[in-house]
């Protein structure tokens, strides 16, 4: 969880003749961990498996059907359809690993604070970028044709050119998505202490610097999804007795105080992204073009789709060409398109069930958690997988592994939880009609409350 954010930086400045390379070892790391795990046996001892078992259906079957989509005779490579198996079910293995790394709820509160003091100078970065041009080293781009960084993308505004920050990252959707994760996970830990100020400075000094800098992004994804999916998170925390009345002033307080000190820090990167929201095609618009290009996509694409990562960045190295002859002249941006267009129909139903699943899972244990830390970070991983349903998660590795990891926290928390209950109660007939059956079976193994709902 540290190397993800340090790689970039690691290929933009430290070793650029060896991008390719660093860009692997995070992935041979986890998978050496994958091995040493699953060879300790100690997944045979899970009480939260149960809730699981929906998530390990939909993984099974996707297992099945990707490992066919090797041989699809429609991909223009096998080493490309090896490197899309690698995108679409090396992450999801987190789900079952990240629950054994917690021991207690105030093991989870722990590690999570000490990992938002580290990511701090990680996510306050950007600021300082924005303060030099676009030809500065510091803003530079990967570049996949040479061994050189390439000028950054820039605002565009009418007077001062203004870059787009990328952070450690290789380029701004990975800063985007990180900052994007750093936002929720502050928002959580200040929520869980009902947004009082003494003692969560850290938290709420990562929440101010997360927000200043996704307007120094000049990305409107991760603004305007926090804003657009925050009733996911409030309904978890008002179902869960996190916000009451008090509770509610207190979140508007501390809304108002970071707003302030966000426009006094980064005044210049405001404007900017004002600018660029103003001259660029509307939300409604982006969303009918996300439809309409889907549509597109699963009218153009092969029963099988056209391979894996065929429409992936690293196609043009792989395949040493950037015309991407082999997707029929079929053009695709976003995630919904590109799975669509990659495994076909099928592998499109497989991959997006399970994401529809883990939301309903993070909304239907957030509002029955015992433990306010609990209830917190399951709205916020409510609101992060709302954001997500249809963002970049495979195609974006920064994503892929910050939302996978998310997954398995939400079931550390119910293993921790319901391992410190003292007593076990049934809720009988409390399951509505649009959660996974399966989480109705494990509500014997969910704990009573232990602690006063609400204020």
């Amino acid at each position: 969880m540290f190397l993800v954010v340090c790689e970039g930086a690691i290929r933009k400045w430290i070793v650029p003749e060896q991008q390719a390379t660093v860009y692997f070892v995070k992935d041979v790391l986890l998978i050496t961990g994958y091995i040493l795990f699953f060879n300790s046996l100690r997944i045979n001892h899970s009480i939260h498996l149960r809730v699981m078992f929906g998530l390990k259906i939909l993984l099974i079957c996707s297992v099945s059907y990707f490992v066919v989509e090797i041989i699809n005779p429609n991909s223009p490579s096998i080493v490309l359809s090896l490197l899309g198996l690698k995108n679409y079910l090396l992450y999801p293995l987190l789900a079952f690993i990240v629950p054994y790394m917690f021991e207690s709820a105030k093991d989870v509160e722990h590690k999570l604070k000490r990992y938002t003091i580290i990511m701090i100078p990680f996510a306050a970065l950007g600021i300082i970028q924005f303060a030099f041009g676009p030809e500065h080293w510091i803003n530079g781009y990967l570049d996949h044709d040479s061994e050189n960084l390439r000028v950054g993308d820039v605002f565009g505004t009418s007077d001062v050119v203004k870059a787009r920050t990328t952070g450690t990252f290789s380029y701004i959707s990975g800063y985007a998505t990180f900052l994007t994760v750093m936002f929720y996970l502050a928002a959580g830990l200040v929520a869980s202490q009902k947004w009082r100020v003494w003692g969560n400075q850290w938290s709420f000094a990562l929440l101010g610097i997360s927000i200043a800098a996704m307007f120094t992004t000049g990305s409107r994804g991760p603004i305007f999804g926090v804003i657009l999916f925050s009733p996911f998170v409030l309904y978890v925390w008002a179902a869960g007795g996190i916000m009451s009345m008090r509770s509610f002033v207190q979140l508007g307080l501390c809304a108002i105080i970071v707003s302030i000190a966000v426009a006094l820090a980064v005044p210049d990167a405001i404007e900017a992204y004002q600018y660029r929201v103003d001259h660029a095609d509307g939300p409604l618009e982006r969303l009918i073009w996300g439809i309409t290009e889907t549509y597109d996509a699963m009218v153009g694409a092969p029963a099988l789709g056209t391979g894996m990562a065929s429409t992936n960045a690293a196609a043009i190295t792989i395949m040493e060409t950037a015309d991407f002859w082999w997707l029929n002249d079929v053009g695709v941006e976003g995630e919904m398109a590109r799975v669509v267009l990659e495994t076909g129909t099928i592998g499109f139903i497989l991959v997006f069930a399970a994401r529809i699943w883990l939301l309903l899972s993070a909304i239907w244990l957030g509002t029955r958690f015992r433990t306010p830390l609990y209830v917190s970070l399951s709205g916020t991983i409510a609101g992060f997988f709302a954001q997500d349903l249809t963002g970049m998660v495979i195609n974006n590795a920064t994503a892929g592994i910050y939302y996978w990891f998310a997954a398995g926290l939400l079931f550390a928390m119910y293993r921790t939880e319901t391992q410190e209950a003292p007593a076990r109660l049934d809720y009988p007939g409390r399951v509505s009609s649009g959660i996974p059956t399966n989480l109705a079976n494990a509500q014997r193994a969910v704990p009573v409350r232990y602690e006063k709902r609400g204020s």
